[in-house]
């Protein structure tokens, strides 16, 4: 929890393929984990309302293990259904990775991590 983040040079250097992004998972866990524990509820910044993002987080992760049980195509690696901090660290992945999939997919999601990360990939600028 409070140790360092160790990386192979190669998934450092790897660009990752898809939305796989070793680095950018491992280090979403990391600032999940300063909220005191790997559950997908990162500190929030002042102008965040943590209700929004849990309804938010929560119909789509309750959408993404229904259309999963039923046989259905889940936009995320479906190792993110593991648990809520898998799932917050994929939807990062994807977030920087393919922001357009995500966006397309899931717009209210999309917008609870720019203004988590306080940027938007798909415009290319950083959001205050």
């Amino acid at each position: 929890m409070r140790g360092p983040v160790i990386f192979s040079w190669e998934d450092v250097i790897s660009p990752g393929h898809g939305a796989h992004n070793v680095v950018i998972h491992e280090v979403a866990h990391k600032l999940d984990m300063r909220s005191g524990a790997a559950n997908g509820a990162p500190p929030f910044h002042r102008s965040m309302s943590p209700a929004r993002w849990h309804e938010v987080m929560t119909e789509a992760w309750e959408w993404a293990h229904k259309a999963q049980s039923h046989g259905r195509p889940v936009p995320i690696d479906s190792y993110g259904l593991e648990k809520p901090g898998e799932f917050f660290s994929v939807l990062s992945e994807h977030f920087f990775m393919q922001p357009e999939s995500l966006f397309e997919h899931w717009p209210q999601v999309y917008e609870q991590l720019m203004l988590f990360y306080r940027q938007d990939p798909l415009r290319g600028c950083f959001v205050s």
